[in-house]
């Protein structure tokens, strides 16, 4: 059996039809839309590294940014050949508008991390949670004038 996106003779399941894991070809065409994407959005001075890593919790992504450096990593979803070009542009807008509050973050992150422990993980659940839904909303406002991917803009 071979990977329905590569070819390379490893699979998981579904008779061949599931990507392996990580298929290169799948991670370099995301990553190479991701870059598109963040230089559209701002983020040009950016290293955006992208693999099939799982997200982890259900998510579609997720995106570490490096503490201190323009470098920011995005794990998606095993599930991500299935996904609609749709939901993949909307999901990498969201992770990079992710990428905007990434000195916000990590500067509230050194704050609670100084406040007392209560203070901290009740006041860090509540900070996540708030970023969750102002880059959600963004993320939706702005995804739809973003090209698909494949799409010329």
């Amino acid at each position: 059996m071979t990977c329905s996106v590569c070819e390379n003779g490893f699979v998981e399941g579904n008779n061949g039809n599931v990507p392996c894991r990580p298929c290169h070809r799948q991670v370099a065409r995301v990553q190479r839309y991701a870059r598109k994407l963040a230089a559209l959005m701002g983020l040009a001075g950016w290293t955006i590294e992208v693999s099939l890593t799982d997200a982890g919790d259900g998510n579609m992504a997720e995106v570490d940014c490096v503490y201190g450096q323009r470098i920011a990593r995005i794990a998606l979803s095993e599930q991500w050949a299935s996904y609609s070009a749709e939901s993949e542009r909307d999901t990498l807008v969201h992770e990079l508008v992710h990428v905007l509050f990434a000195q916000y973050s990590q500067l509230a992150n050194d704050l609670l991390t100084a406040a007392s422990e209560s203070a901290g993980v009740v006041g860090g659940a509540a900070l996540g949670c708030v970023e969750e839904w102002v880059v959600d909303n963004i993320a939706l406002a702005w995804a739809p004038s973003l090209p698909l991917p494949g799409e010329k803009k």
